[in-house]
């Protein structure tokens, strides 16, 4: 389950506080509490072409109200209707490039120095994902080896596997791919073009004419000489007896039936290995014999996920789509762009696919991906030779500017990790919050907790084996907004890594707030030791100043 847990967070509320005035002397003498003011709403978000009321709130004996002004002036809308209690704001009539963000300055007519700020956003036309197609290859016979077109082919024949990601639709640099039959019915190929011989029978998908986005590959068919078996292959794959030639279009290679394909590395007591099957996420996690995380589902692992606006559905996740382990009747993977390590850090990129495919109209064979998008990672292992303290640092990159939440990252554990805490570094006070993080299976509550340095903790009951993440606030200079704890023991008591078991702890930035266009990147930590060591560590971290 990936649904990022969004519990109601302890924000601090903005006090007004009137000033008291004070003579010399014998005694004190007071004028006049100063006047307030206040705008509602105090932050908005107004799409193009549409209008937004706001109201001002004073305590003003004299009653004269307000005046408004717009910053910045031209560019950015206008306020019409302007009244000593209200004004009208009106977004421009044509979508900005990127998001804007203005404010709308109620000052007092009695007293110009007193005024309240409102801030609104005109966000930028949202960036639209593709829907894909999944090409998988069956036997259709012995020497026949098929491009199925349709679920019902997929679970017709014996199945090899899927082979590349495609767009379902026609679009700009798109071209038919199609499989042909030939007169006897005893061989099916792939391409643009039928071979002599060979007439129309499907068509598959729509791939790219050129290599234009991150990820894609050239799709390839291999022919075997003696029995004539035309067939699609995957680059990583080698079929014996078969010669390989470019079909000419694009699409994103999968890994015919691979599940797993494991980068490993190891570094101050701990081995991280990735799977570049499912976007290169972490997938396991070793720390003194124990194995810390839950794979069950794609959308799990360590691994980020970004939320556009304030959306828990447009979501693109960079381990891949769905709630189910990996397999042919499970989810899908999003397509890995670089996988590789370099010394002691890992470095991983995704091309992510939406969580839930249905919001687009998709399903299991027609995943859907946000291909101007890309998420990922580089993971330093012993960090600052501190042992089992791990740099996280989570790359994302974004077409332009656009408000959204982001995971940096979000942790998914075996269910024998099922002690929750919280850290707060400066004051030094840790706190077992288990018994207030509530069961989220079917409803995806969770807690949420804030602090300036720190972070969370899941351990086991003896408290010898612990995963805590720790950041930095955004106003101390850090990436972290918030963190939330989750727990999801909803489909066995089996606390093994690829079970519908497991606790959740995420490090989040952001709250439907900016994210520049292009590369950003965003730190945490990642420690695995005792409860007591991972406290200590996150000490270290505290006093040697990380950010």
């Amino acid at each position: 389950m990936n649904c990022l847990a969004r519990p109601a967070l302890p924000f601090a509320a903005a006090a007004l506080t009137a000033l008291l005035l004070s003579c010399g002397g014998g005694g004190t003498a007071s004028g006049p509490a100063p006047i307030t003011v206040a705008v509602t709403p105090a932050t908005s978000t107004v799409y193009a072409g549409e209008s937004e009321a706001l109201s001002a709130m004073l305590d003003d004996p004299a009653q004269k109200g307000v005046t408004w002004t717009l910053t910045p002036a031209s560019g950015a809308g206008t306020l019409t209707q302007p009244t000593p209690a209200s004004v009208t704001y009106a977004a421009p009539p044509t979508e900005p490039a990127d998001d804007v963000t203005l404010t709308i300055t109620a000052t007092s007519v009695s007293d110009p120095t007193r005024n309240a700020v409102a801030t609104v956003t005109v966000p930028a036309p949202p960036v639209v994902p593709t829907t894909l197609r999944v090409l998988y290859r069956v036997r259709y016979s012995d020497a026949d080896r098929m491009t199925s077109v349709e679920a019902a082919e997929r679970n017709a024949y014996p199945f090899d596997g899927e082979i590349y990601y495609v767009p379902d639709q026609p679009g700009g640099e798109r071209v038919s791919l199609n499989r042909y039959v030939n007169a006897a019915l005893t061989d099916h190929a792939d391409g643009t073009s039928p071979p002599p011989g060979y007439t129309l029978e499907q068509t598959l998908g729509y791939p790219w004419a050129q290599a234009s986005r991150p990820g894609i590959d050239v799709l390839s068919e291999a022919l075997n000489p003696s029995t004539g078996d035309h067939t699609l292959v995957a680059p990583s794959e080698s079929l014996s007896g078969y010669t390989v030639s470019s079909l000419g279009v694009y699409g994103y290679p999968r890994l015919v039936n691979s599940a797993e394909v494991i980068l490993s590395l190891s570094a101050g007591g701990v081995t991280v290995e990735s799977n570049r099957a499912a976007g290169g996420v972490t997938w396991r996690w070793f720390w003194n014999g124990m194995q810390f995380e839950n794979h069950f589902a794609y959308g799990s692992q360590i691994q980020a996920a970004f939320y556009f606006g304030t959306s828990a559905t447009l979501n693109p996740t960079e381990a891949g789509n769905g709630y189910y382990p990996a397999g042919v009747d499970a989810g899908r993977g999003s397509p890995t762009v670089r996988f590789e390590n370099q010394g002691t850090t890992q470095i991983t990129r995704a091309v992510p696919l939406n969580w839930d495919p249905a919001l687009f109209g998709g399903d299991l064979d027609h995943p859907v991906i946000w291909d101007s998008l890309i998420l990922g990672k580089d993971l330093t292992l012993n960090f600052n030779n501190m042992g089992p303290v791990a740099r996280y640092t989570t790359h994302l990159t974004l077409p332009h500017a656009t408000l959204g939440t982001l995971a940096i990252p979000t942790g998914y554990l075996r269910g024998n990790l099922n002690r929750f805490w919280t850290y707060d570094a400066q004051s030094k006070k840790l706190t077992e919050v288990t018994g207030r993080v509530p069961n989220g299976c079917g409803n995806d509550s969770g807690f949420g907790f804030n602090t300036n340095y720190g972070g969370v903790m899941i351990s086991d009951t003896t408290l010898a084996y612990t995963m805590g993440v720790y950041g930095v606030g955004i106003a101390q200079g850090g990436s972290v907004n918030y963190y939330a704890l989750s727990s999801y023991p909803c489909g066995s008591s089996d606390t093994s890594e690829s079970v519908y078991n497991f606790n959740v702890w995420a490090a989040v930035r952001g709250n439907n707030t900016p994210f520049p266009a292009g590369e950003s990147t965003y730190n945490t930590y990642i420690i695995t030791d005792s409860l007591r060591n991972v406290t200590a560590l996150m000490d270290d971290l505290y006093r040697g100043g990380a950010r």
